[in-house]
């Protein structure tokens, strides 16, 4: 709340500054993967984002990546021994790269399906990946010099 020179008070937001309208956030804290066996996705996410496996972020049928963004992944298997696999499914969020043809021979080499190959768009290439659960996440390169 700021007051002006003939002493009226203006609020933007809630009376604290906040936004009145909403108590939600508008970014993403977290994204969740169901997963069949833990152990085996953790090491593939983690090869996949080069991340480091860390004992400290298992929380018995979870595990949690933080990512650099301050975001985490987390991976979760409760109950999923019996969930059959979808055939099909929306991309559930979207990773960057630098090298789009890097990116899809490694998703490939550490055991990811590459979906529909590398699609070339003037601003973006990308291409889409599905785990063994079913799961599809984008992998999006922006291409430099272009405006958004």
């Amino acid at each position: 709340m700021i007051a002006d020179p003939d002493g009226y008070h203006l609020a933007f937001g809630g009376i604290d500054g906040s936004r009145a309208h909403c108590s939600i956030d508008p970014h993403i804290q977290a994204a969740f993967l169901w997963v069949r066996d833990l152990n085996r996705a953790v090491e593939r996410y983690a090869k996949l984002m080069g991340l480091e496996v860390r004992a400290e972020d298992r929380f018995d049928h979870l595990h949690v990546f933080h990512l650099n963004n301050g975001a985490e992944l987390i991976l979760d298997s409760n109950g999923m021994e019996d969930v059959p696999i979808p055939e099909r499914g929306p991309v559930l969020f979207q990773l960057g790269t630098y090298n789009i043809e890097k990116a899809a021979k490694e998703a490939e080499e550490i055991g990811f399906e590459i979906v529909y190959g590398i699609q070339r768009l003037p601003r973006v290439s990308f291409f889409n990946i599905r785990d063994e659960d079913g799961n599809i996440v984008m992998v999006c390169q922006r291409h430099a010099g272009v405006a958004s």
